[in-house]
């Protein structure tokens, strides 16, 4: 049996080169990453084991204005702080428990 349709999903735009803690109901966080300070996206402590979110530049200035994913109590991958440093480059990260978040995927 075929399956049809979608799945939407909210899209959270930051604009310039603001920074943003995740939110309930965010799921993509898109920089256009207009602005001349590096960004970033702050992971909520205490998120439920599988909870995933999509960073994404969509203006292609990461290159110039890489945008840091993580916090100062968050363990993400190894480190606090992983980087998206390549233009219109995107993670998804997810929340493994504990405070702990695991890159599943970049591009």
């Amino acid at each position: 049996k075929t399956l049809k349709g979608s799945v939407q999903h909210n899209v959270t735009l930051v604009q310039g080169t603001s920074s943003h803690t995740v939110r309930p109901g965010d799921y993509t966080i898109a920089f256009d990453g207009t602005g001349t300070s590096d960004p970033a996206v702050y992971l909520p402590m205490g998120a439920a084991v599988g909870t995933t979110y999509i960073i994404k530049d969509y203006k292609g200035t990461a290159n110039s204005n890489n945008i840091a994913v993580g916090g100062p109590s968050i363990n993400i991958d190894g480190t606090t702080f992983i980087f998206i440093d390549n233009a219109y480059s995107a993670i998804t990260v997810q929340c493994m428990g504990n405070d702990t978040w695991a890159v599943i995927s970049k591009f």
